[in-house]
């Protein structure tokens, strides 16, 4: 039998929590979680992840940032420990900031191509008023937030607000049958 360990941990640092100066700001901190720490890069991470088959994934809503990891039990220390460091030390680095801006341009331009995206949109900007977190923000000022946004600002929402304080995770450990 395999010992599987799934982690998710929740932190409430999302969309919702982006200054009105700029609705891209937590997208873009959460972004670069998984883009190196001050320790090491995106690549050795990935390695580390790799060797043992374990994965580590980040995304935010409209209220928290999540952490999903899967992982064998003998591995966790090192995926907590990967997560801690990704969460308390990202590099911030500008090269990985700018090509994350690109993407989410590409992103946000692929997906207003989308009808279903488009009919989500059009769904929640007719349903939730201007300030409710379920809103979604128009392609356009979404664009412009992006472009706009600079790593300082992203540097400052995650000072504000990523700590252990209000994180909370939850650990499942499972036998798989098979692997010995």
């Amino acid at each position: 039998m395999k010992d599987v360990v799934t982690l998710h941990g929740s932190l409430p640092a999302g969309n919702s929590l982006s200054p009105e100066s700029n609705l891209a700001i937590a997208r873009l901190t959460a972004g670069m979680l998984d883009k190196g720490t001050v320790k090491q890069d995106k690549f050795a991470i990935a390695q580390k992840l790799e060797s043992v088959g374990a994965t580590i994934s980040f995304t935010t809503n409209a209220d928290i940032v999540s952490v999903n990891a899967h992982c064998l039990s003998k591995d966790m220390p090192l995926v907590v420990s990967l997560i801690a460091e990704q969460l308390r030390t990202p590099a911030f680095s500008p090269e990985e900031f700018a090509k994350l801006k690109k993407q989410l341009i590409g992103n946000y331009k692929r997906a207003s191509d989308d009808t279903d995206f488009r009919s989500r949109d059009a769904f929640t900007r007719a349903v939730y008023p201007v300030g409710h977190p379920n809103r979604q923000t128009s392609v356009g000022d979404m664009l412009a937030a992006v472009e706009k946004a600079t790593l300082d600002e992203v540097k400052a929402f995650h000072a504000q607000y990523y700590g252990p304080a209000a994180m909370r995770l939850v650990i499942v450990r499972r036998r798989r049958p098979g692997g010995g």
